[in-house]
């Protein structure tokens, strides 16, 4: 039987972090302005968070808005899986083990701050 859906493929709980996305970008397409979600899948390697994220994506592309999801991984590798950035890259933040200075998150370079404020600031 083939897949009716893109979603067919998930587990229940997999489906949850999906509706739970989707529920809230039709809230947002509909005007009602609900608060950004930041969801972070987490688990062990072959568990199912890049399909569910593929299905996520899927959905945002077939509403044709995929410019409203922000797509991150912890390494370049998953990065590159599900079609994002790492999330250093994305918001702007060191890479080094530790900040070289307390002032770091509040004094970017003009570049960093630009990226910051089009990535992640709620329009």
């Amino acid at each position: 039987m083939t897949n009716s859906r893109h979603t067919d493929i998930l587990n229940e709980e997999q489906l949850r972090a999906h509706n739970i996305v989707t529920n809230n970008l039709h809230a947002h397409l509909d005007g009602k302005r609900p608060e950004q979600i930041l969801m972070m899948l987490v688990g062990q390697g072959g568990t199912g968070k890049s399909t569910v994220l593929n299905a996520i994506t899927m959905t945002f592309d077939k509403l044709d808005v995929p410019h409203l999801l922000g797509k991150m991984a912890l390494s370049g590798v998953a990065a590159s899986l599900v079609g994002g950035t790492t999330l250093h890259w994305y918001a702007g933040l060191p890479l080094f083990t530790t900040p070289q200075s307390d002032i770091w998150p509040d004094n970017p370079s003009n570049k960093i701050s630009e990226r910051r404020t089009k990535k992640i600031a709620v329009n």
